[in-house]
């Protein structure tokens, strides 16, 4: 668990100094701290078993406000 909180830890500094230039760089580091808290924990532990659900929440959220992003493009554009 230290290492999964060491990576949030340092997601939170990279934000914090305006480091994420790019949505893409942000979901790789995301991505990276849950595949490795799959890869080093047995599937039946509750790391690995929250990082399924923290993941899928993740992406839920991620899709909105994709979405989100997308249609007020279209508003700012004139585009319905």
């Amino acid at each position: 668990m230290d290492a999964l909180c060491s990576d949030l830890s340092t997601m939170e500094d990279r934000l914090q100094r305006r480091e994420y230039v790019k949505l893409t760089e942000f979901v790789a580091d995301m991505t990276k701290i849950f595949d490795n808290c799959r890869y080093y924990n047995p599937s039946d532990s509750p790391f690995y078993q929250c990082a399924e659900v923290l993941e899928n929440f993740f992406v839920q959220k991620l899709k909105c406000f994709k979405a989100s992003r997308s249609h007020n493009n279209k508003l700012q554009s004139g585009t319905s």
